[in-house]
């Protein structure tokens, strides 16, 4: 077929790096438009099926296909979020570790956003691009709370000092920090002094705590910590999700949860505990750490030692540890949704969260399972649209979603 011949043409040019700029715009097209195509889907569904991972093309394989795609100049200057989108979800695809182009085919096929477990032709989008009552993407929101009671925006208060307790200065910087910093000498009370620093639905927030130490919180979340670290250890309370790059102290740094307590001396890791999820999730990047159930029950074992690259998850059924993609645990500090074999409701639990809408559902929906990224700075109506793909359609009014089949 005409547009599979092309496909591969245009492929050849940017192996060969003698792709023009308009050249370059029509593979990402192709990409982009695989799943609204039946014919075109389903001609590289033949292309893939009769070549497998017989068709090579080496150049391509000397570095990853979609980091060089999404450095390309023209990826990069695209104001289309769709666009860009699109290929950004291919770059993470999870079969990326087949040969690169056999690869694209599939991921072609598949669809633009999502690779789906059950693979079907996409079927039309109900959901209009860009309604008049969109909902735009979350971003740096929150609020503290100081130990006097007194609550401040930090989405509304200007950058530069904002308060002062007990020796140690507070400010608040123009890219979305808040930092704490040591004025004094001794900080003689602040050990009894707490802040609480709470993301809304629709926010996040960067702190550097008193020791160094920096958080990040996503939407719907909270922090409590003293003003200063002077005891024998040093203690906050998570609720939420949060990803902490400790300062390395000889003094332990413990983050509790509602069901557990995480020690470390210093190292990266990232905590899901959210109460709406089926398990608290602390998956860790570098060091080690140490996770201990605060229920007792016979089936959840008294502590478990994690090493880079584990996760735990800990339910009512006890705790596991097992290998995992540390990307995907801290993808929503890096700008992206990253999604593997989650199902409807777990997508939708989290895009609630960052553009604060209310979910519902109607009818019997089918039980596809998403798997790829997609940015989180675009328009709710963006997401939804690429989501239509799986058969799995949605209906925006206001700050309501409304699934259906």
């Amino acid at each position: 077929m005409q547009e599979k011949e092309r496909f591969n043409e245009l492929l050849q040019l940017f192996a060969a790096n003698t792709i023009s700029e308009k050249d370059f715009r029509e593979l990402m097209a192709l990409i982009r438009e695989a799943g609204d195509q039946p014919e075109l889907y389903f001609s590289m569904k033949d292309a893939w099926e009769a070549t497998g991972t017989e068709l090579h093309f080496p150049a391509l394989q000397k570095e990853p296909l979609f980091d060089r795609i999404t450095a390309h100049p023209v990826y990069r200057s695209s104001k289309n979020a769709a666009e860009r989108g699109s290929i950004l979800y291919l770059k993470h695809h999870p079969l990326m570790k087949v040969a690169a182009v056999a690869v694209l085919i599939l991921a072609a096929v598949a669809g633009t956003l999502f690779y789906l477990s059950e693979k079907e032709t996409p079927k039309g989008m109900m959901l209009g691009k860009n309604p008049a009552n969109d909902v735009k993407p979350g971003g740096n929101k929150a609020y503290l709370s100081l130990a006097d009671g007194q609550v401040i925006s930090l989405t509304d208060a200007a950058n530069g000092k904002i308060a002062n307790q007990a020796g140690t200065s507070i400010r608040k910087t123009s890219d979305g920090q808040l930092i704490y910093e040591a004025t004094a000498s001794k900080t003689t009370g602040s050990t009894d002094l707490y802040n609480t620093i709470q993301t809304p639905n629709g926010g996040q927030f960067q702190i550097v705590l008193p020791d160094g130490t920096v958080a990040w919180l996503n939407a719907a979340s909270s922090l409590k910590y003293p003003v200063a670290f002077t005891g024998k250890t040093r203690e906050v309370e998570l609720t939420g999700e949060g990803y902490f790059e400790v300062k390395r102290n000889a003094v332990p740094f413990i983050v509790k949860t509602s069901g557990q307590e995480v020690k470390v001396l210093g190292t990266h890791f990232n905590i899901n505990a959210y109460p709406d999820e089926h398990s608290i999730r602390t998956t860790l990047l570098e060091g080690s750490v140490m996770v201990t159930p605060l229920q007792e029950s016979p089936a959840v074992a008294d502590r478990v030692k994690l090493v880079p690259g584990q996760q735990s998850r800990l339910s009512g059924n006890g705790i596991t540890v097992g290998e995992t993609n540390v990307e995907d645990a801290v993808a929503w500090k890096n700008g992206l949704f990253r999604f593997e074999q989650a199902d409807i409701r777990t997508v939708m639990r989290e895009l609630a969260r960052w553009y604060n809408v209310k979910v519902t559902y109607e009818g019997t929906i089918p039980d596809f399972h998403f798997e790829g990224a997609i940015e989180r700075n675009l328009n709710l109506s963006d997401v939804l649209d690429i989501m239509e793909k799986s058969n799995i359609h949605f209906r925006l009014k206001g700050k309501e979603v409304t699934v259906m089949p």
